[in-house]
């Protein structure tokens, strides 16, 4: 009523507080019972109601000396909301940014975008050398030495390669890594040479050189099981010159392990998934062509000797057929990944079907010893690859599989849990870019109503409503999530990630729930709370003013927890990994081992160097 006498004596009283709108609606509250209720009783003695609410008025003081008394009485409380609210304006950027570094770790998403492991980028093209070389602080030559493959020493020009051999003149392993990157293009003599120079009884050298010489000189068929031939004879004749020559030297010495060695002693990979993916990706980084030098001249020598003995020169073909017998132990010696020994094992079997093929029974019954290695590996009874899907996580899931492991449930569990803090990881970041976006929309209403004159408040719950919200809304649904994501009886018998999509989607929606019931839960406090003042509408400023502290409490008191959690939940399960994390220079432990079962069962069968 626009003459009401009671609400112009309000008015009188709280006028000195109206830089707080909430405690002027406050006060206004608690005076507007009073006078009515000495009106209503006034009324009750006969008096009219416009002269019964006069007559209250009148009788309730003089409206300065009660503002001023409410003033006096409100002042700390006034000050401290005034402190409150400019702090709120003042920090909120801050205490935004703040809340990212708390909440996320944005180190597993660099990596993760950045990895090839997750994208189908090539290797020596990802960008992950940067983010491992800024959270790792690794000087170039260190990152040359992590990352340095054919791939990036192809774009290379001359003079960088001048450069580069410079800069590592102190490290003569590196060095001779990066002339058999060099050389496994074209054979470079100047190339060569200066690999010659760093070893000069070390026949690697002119065996690369060989093997793409001899590889330039075949003919490989366009269609499975047909055989490979000769196409240009010079060539082919050069190359073994150059390979009788690498023979000759006094040893053959390949340096890929000593390099991988190097690298995962410079990367150190934390005890985290970051670290996890780190130590998969700069495993990655190895060089094969090496590799297919081995395979390639176990062919070509056996075609070549094949071809001798078509001429007569049946002394020159035997040394040829038996080039294996020091190529074979070089690789199988050195090597400490399982595509190495897949390699000698090919090579060994082509090796032995060209015996069988022309006849030499000899040569076929020696060989047929180690060629039955991988063969036998190969048909032994190995991982069920359906239970390591049912109960593994991602990396068992992609690189278990190949491998003739037996494991249990109870061997995967930790993979399995790593699957769940990668999955957790992942939503983390989603409540912390939806409670972002919602501090951000309130904030700009907030803005927005200041500008246009409204009224903002800014409502401060009680310790104890916090207390009981906090409980009720988020540490319940927190408590359910972990439960759904640690026990592994709710999920029957499949517990990984992506065997189980009921379960997984279960404990993401109740996950993503716990932020929108309590910014419900806050909105409907604002609206109760300003009903009680006598405000029927709440306007968005007014909203985004009282929701910002809230989120932003909610923001870090939530994610810095989970972060925590996490963390300490991957050093946990990681350092019970047998079958990865804790490779020195491979894949996985797993890898390592059938490695190791391999390479003792062919050096059984090869001889001596």
């Amino acid at each position: 009523m626009e003459n009401d006498p009671i609400e112009a004596k309000l008015t009188e009283c709280t006028r000195m507080l109206a830089d707080d709108p909430e405690l002027q609606r406050e006060n206004r509250a608690d005076l507007r019972s009073h006078l009515l209720a000495a009106r209503d009783a006034l009324t009750a003695e006969g008096q009219g109601e416009a002269e019964a609410a006069e007559t209250a008025c009148r009788r309730f003081g003089d409206g300065e000396e009660v503002a001023q008394a409410l003033l006096q009485a409100d002042l700390p409380r006034l000050k401290l909301r005034a402190k409150i609210r400019l702090f709120v304006r003042l920090a909120f950027l801050p205490l935004l940014l703040a809340a990212a570094y708390l909440t996320v770790d944005w180190r597993f998403f660099l990596t993760s975008f950045n990895s090839s492991l997750f994208t189908d980028r090539d290797p020596a093209k990802n960008r992950l050398a940067g983010v491992i070389g800024k959270y790792h602080n690794f000087t170039p030559k260190e990152l040359e030495i992590l990352f340095l493959n054919s791939g990036e020493i192809g774009r290379y020009s001359p003079g960088q390669i001048r450069e580069l051999l410079k800069r590592h003149e102190d490290d003569p392993v590196f060095r001779r890594y990066i002339c058999s990157l060099l050389a496994s293009g074209e054979p470079k003599p100047e190339l060569l040479a200066e690999l010659s120079t760093l070893e000069p009884e070390n026949g690697y050298a002119d065996l690369l050189a060989a093997g793409i010489q001899a590889r330039q000189a075949l003919k490989f068929p366009a269609r499975k099981g047909k055989q490979v031939a000769i196409q240009d004879r010079d060539k082919m004749k050069r190359a073994m010159e150059r390979l009788d020559v690498s023979l000759k030297k006094p040893y053959l010495r390949r340096c890929s392990r000593e390099i991988a060695e190097r690298r995962m002693r410079l990367l150190d990979a934390a005890p985290d998934i970051c670290g996890y993916m780190e130590q998969l990706e700069v495993a990655c980084a190895q060089s094969l062509p090496d590799l297919i030098v081995f395979r390639d001249l176990c062919t070509a020598s056996v075609l070549w000797g094949e071809q001798l003995e078509k001429e007569g020169r049946k002394a020159e073909a035997a040394r040829y057929y038996d080039a294996w017998k020091k190529l074979l132990p070089t690789l199988n010696d050195s090597s400490f990944t399982l595509i190495e020994q897949l390699v000698v094992g090919t090579c060994l079997k082509q090796l032995h079907q060209a015996a069988v093929r022309r006849g030499d029974r000899a040569r076929a019954a020696e060989l047929e010893a180690p060629a039955a290695v991988l063969k036998n590996w190969r048909k032994a009874p190995g991982a069920d690859t359906q239970m390591i899907l049912r109960h593994g996580g991602f990396f068992t899931s992609m690189l278990l599989p190949p491998l003739r492991c037996r494991v249990t449930p109870e061997d995967l569990k930790p993979d399995r849990q790593i699957s769940y803090l990668m999955l957790e990881t992942c939503l983390c970041a989603v409540i912390w870019a939806a409670l972002t976006l919602g501090i951000l929309s309130h904030g700009i209403a907030a803005l927005v109503s200041r500008l246009r004159k409204n009224q903002v408040f800014l409502l401060l719950p009680k310790m104890g409503e916090i207390g009981k919200d906090v409980l009720l809304y988020l540490l319940l649904p927190l408590a359910l999530y972990l439960l759904l994501t640690r026990i592994d009886w709710i999920a029957g018998r499949e517990y990984a990630v992506m065997a189980n999509g009921v379960r997984t989607a279960v404990f993401a929606v109740v996950f993503l729930l716990i932020p929108t019931l309590f910014a419900g839960m806050e909105k409907r406090r604002i609206r109760k709370r300003m009903g009680t003042l006598g405000t029927e509408r709440v306007s968005r400023g007014q909203m985004g003013l009282n929701l910002l502290p809230v989120l932003l409490i909610a923001l870090i008191v939530f994610g810095g927890f989970m972060r925590l959690w996490i963390a300490k939940e991957q050093r946990y399960w990681i350092a019970r990994d047998r079958f990865f994390y804790g490779s020195p220079v491979g894949f996985s432990c797993a890898e390592d081992d059938n490695n190791r079962l391999l390479k003792e069962q062919h050096a059984r069968f090869l001889p001596a160097k």
